[in-house]
Order: C-alpha cells, then structure tokens, then sequence
C-alpha cells in the first residue's frame, strides 16, 4: 500500500511502519482491516485527525485488555479506564479525563509488578488521549508489555503476537479506516 505508506512516511512513521505498509496489497481498507499492531493502527489514526470519542475509546479498549488480566486491578486504573470511557461517550470533559489518566500514572510508580505497571500506564494512555491524541499508541503497547511480562518464557512469542492482535482487532472495532483515510489524502 505505496500511498499510505508514503503518508505515514512523510509524517515520520518508524521504518518498521513504513515497510509493513509498503509490502502490503489490496485496497488501504483491506491493508487497515490485516494490521496486526494495535500500536501502529492508533499512531495512524492519530496523525490521520480521526475523531477523538473514537481514538479514546479504542485506546481504552486496549487498556481493558491489560487490567482485565488481574482479579484485583488498582482502583485508580480503573478510574482512569472508566474516564476514557466516559470521555468516549461524552459523559466526561478532556480536562476531567485527563486528570484521572494523571493519577493513574503517578500511581503506577507503586505498582507491586511489571506487568501491572505497564496495565496502569495503558489506561493512563487511554485516558491522556483525551488531551494528547498521540497517547493512543502508548495504551496498546503498554497493553501488550503488560501481557509479556505475565506470559511464561516459553509462551512469550505466542503471547506477544495474541495480544497484539486482540489489541489491533479491538481498535478496529472503533476506528474503520474511513476515520482515518485522510492521512493518505
């Protein structure tokens, strides 16, 4: 997909980005549709301007992903979750969001493990998106570490490219490539 790859190119996408996309065929829809990194398809629809309630919504939806691995996660994780989530529905202003997505990080310093830690930074991802939209990207690969550090040595590629994937499908649940094909345009 040269154009889109050209895009995110000249926008200072990472090569690994740029040469996925360039080696893909099909339509950009298609190409958006088989992106198996949650973290690629955010930094896009970030740079692309895609509407904001979806941004966060998706970056959060990641950010569930990571939390929703313990029995017991940090209440103020969940509250900067339950923020974006709000912010996603409009129930909740940028400023608010954001503030409960700060709380979260300050917190996530105390955080009893790595893969904690790393669900704690997602959902503050998630609710800093809100303000900052190229947060977005931070919520799913923090998402993902978060999934590497609880996985076993023997499981880790396994688990790797599982979360990646489930993360990459839940964004596409709230970003169709329409929100974000004026990055090629």
């Amino acid at each position: 997909m040269s154009a889109l790859a050209d895009a995110l190119e000249r926008q200072g996408a990472t090569r690994d980005v740029v040469e996925w996309f360039r080696a893909q065929t099909g339509t950009a829809a298609d190409v958006w549709a088989a992106c198996p990194r949650a973290d690629w398809l955010l930094g896009i629809a970030a740079r692309a301007g895609a509407p904001r309630t979806k941004l966060v919504a998706a970056a959060a939806a990641c950010a569930r992903e990571a939390l929703s691995s313990y029995a017991d996660p940090p209440a103020v994780a969940l509250a900067a979750l339950d923020a974006a989530e709000k912010f996603a529905r409009g129930e909740l202003d940028a400023e608010r969001c954001n503030d409960a997505g700060a709380a979260a990080e300050e917190q996530s310093l105390l955080a009893p493990s790595p893969g904690l830690a790393a669900a704690m930074v997602a959902a503050t991802a998630a609710a800093q998106t809100a303000l900052v939209p190229d947060e977005a990207p931070t919520a799913a690969v923090m998402a993902v570490e978060s999934a590497v550090h609880e996985a076993g040595e023997c499981a880790l590629d396994v688990v790797l490219r599982a979360a990646q994937r489930k993360c990459a499908d839940d964004v596409r649940r709230f970003l169709a490539w329409e929100d974000v094909a004026a990055i090629v345009g």
